[in-house]
């Protein structure tokens, strides 16, 4: 609606006037869902892979960047989603070589690795029924 326009736009005014870009954007990384009850890159970079931020490789951070759009469609520890997860990852990194953040090699051999490949097994969590609405709810 119009009104709700109104109040994002007033909302993001006054965001922008206390915060610098950098710092709302990692405000926002620290609390993204990213799926299996993940809140925040950091915490998504130790759910599926058991790894800090700084040590991902390049195609799990480029997986990792693909979730906020789908998190339950793109997760890779559900099989049904590995051919999803695969496509989008792989869109982030076309993405990233579009705008010369990686060269077309690095783009080419992050390609070639599996969506599925350091994947932590999935806990119980992700068995959960009803996972969508908890992820949407919480």
């Amino acid at each position: 609606t119009a009104k709700r326009k109104v109040q994002e736009w007033y909302l993001s005014y006054k965001l922008e006037q206390q915060y610098s870009k950098h710092e709302i954007l990692e405000m926002y990384l620290n609390k993204i869902n990213l799926g299996n009850r993940s809140y925040g890159i950091a915490t998504a970079a130790k759910k599926y892979y058991n790894k800090d931020l700084k040590d991902l490789q390049l195609h799990e951070a480029a997986m990792l960047a693909g979730l906020p759009q789908g998190p339950n469609i793109y997760d890779p520890t559900k099989q049904e989603n590995v051919e999803r997860a695969t496509q989008r990852r792989n869109v982030v990194l076309s993405l990233m070589n579009r705008h010369g953040y990686i060269t077309k090699d690095e783009m080419n051999n992050a390609m070639k690795i599996s969506v599925t490949e350091g994947l932590q097994p999935s806990s119980e969590v992700t068995e959960m029924k009803y996972q969508a609405f908890l992820d949407a709810v919480v």
